[in-house]
């Protein structure tokens, strides 16, 4: 069974959360280097992919193998089984070379989302930056010191310096996204609410199975369900305030199950709910309320209501985001990337199987584990 995505959006922002270890200290001697000499046979400045003519080391593009590999070997855990490196895509590629160019793609899309905060001036501004090293101080405190917190960079194989770049890409990409996508305007919401098929309603449902096994009920209830529906239907439509009525007999009546965590309704998008449901919210005006609908969870009858202000601001920033992951696709797609001989030949499962090791061991290899002979051309 092939179980390999491309990751629908590569866009990890914020901290990262590391698993401490007690890692042992070895004075004299660079712990990035040793830490890739170690689990890949290379030097930590050897260069693996070069983005837009910027060279990416050794440091930077293991650790991101790794993540990689963390990901998918605890994902296939979950289902008690074990990830196998050699299981190939219908193109013949490996769950292992695909892995490793996963890991180029990721470094490519941090490095260009660098690249166009440099050239567009959008680096931390100083309040940030503040704010940045208040976070990293009680990151540092909250690992248990400063011994502590450069044991644990140590076996993962990576300097402070790299740290920081990781956990400053968060404000480098919303910057980016203030300055070349900015606020959305009233009619680009609206295209985007169109687009998207978000809609706000209310229903008053009355059950014809059964919630807590998903069985129809029998014949005689059904009947008499669809007779009180009618019957709500008319006291709506014959009352001098048909919305507040409506609102009466749904909390008086309806039997959904998610009425007491959405008292005010739903706010949704096509393909969140029933067809039925869906397709009849969509062709009423907003405060037009519907006739009795069937669905296969019961009768409805629906209202139609404006979108919360609140959840306005929420589908802003979706449109946002949406417009900002495009800009960032294109930078990506145009970006000229070339991967050194070392990507290739390293073997992935021996990686991430040393990299563990070296993780568990306190920034260590086992001593019956081999280290990989460094490459004769690791440093360059």
């Amino acid at each position: 069974m092939k179980i390999f995505k491309r990751l629908a959006s590569l866009a990890l922002c914020g901290a990262l959360v590391f698993t401490l270890a007690a890692c042992q200290k070895d004075e004299g001697e660079d712990p990035v280097n040793k830490m890739t000499n170690a689990v890949a046979g290379l030097d930590a400045d050897t260069v693996m992919v070069t983005v837009n003519g910027e060279d990416v080391d050794a440091e930077y593009y293991l650790y991101w193998l790794a993540y990689d590999c963390s990901y998918w070997v605890n994902y296939m855990s979950q289902y008690g089984v074990a990830l196998d490196w050699e299981e190939t895509f219908s193109d013949g590629t490996t769950n292992a070379q695909f892995l490793r160019q996963d890991a180029v793609d990721l470094v490519t899309y941090y490095l260009t989302v660098e690249q166009k905060a440099r050239e567009e001036d959008c680096g931390l501004t100083e309040e940030q930056e503040e704010q940045f090293q208040a976070d990293l101080a009680d990151y540092i405190e909250e690992s248990g010191g400063q011994e502590a917190y450069q044991a644990d960079l140590n076996s993962y194989g990576i300097s402070h310096e790299t740290f920081q770049r990781i956990n400053r890409f968060s404000y480098l990409y919303n910057n980016l996204m203030d300055k070349l996508v900015g606020e959305v305007d009233e009619a680009t919401l609206n295209d985007y609410i169109e687009a998207n098929g978000y809609y706000s309603a209310k229903h008053i449902l009355l059950l014809t199975t059964d919630p807590a096994t998903g069985e129809s009920l029998d014949a005689d209830t059904v009947a008499q369900k669809q007779a009180q529906a009618d019957q709500l239907l008319t006291q709506i439509q014959s009352a001098e305030d048909p919305i507040a009525t409506f609102d009466e007999l749904m909390n008086e009546y309806s039997e959904d199950t998610g009425l007491a965590s959405y008292p005010d309704g739903y706010v949704t998008y096509s393909g969140q709910m029933v067809s039925e449901f869906e397709e009849t919210a969509l062709s009423l005006e907003v405060g037009e309320i519907s006739t009795v609908v069937e669905s296969p969870y019961g009768y409805h009858i629906i209202l139609r209501q404006d979108i919360p202000e609140a959840d306005l601001e929420d589908i802003k920033d979706s449109c946002r985001s949406e417009e900002m992951q495009a800009l960032v696709q294109q930078w990506v797609d145009e970006a000229e990337v070339t991967t050194s001989e070392h990507v290739d030949a390293l073997d992935t499962e021996t990686f991430y199987n040393n990299y563990s090791q070296y993780q568990q061991n306190g920034g260590e290899m086992p001593q019956e584990t081999t280290s990989p002979e460094p490459s004769a051309s690791s440093g360059t």
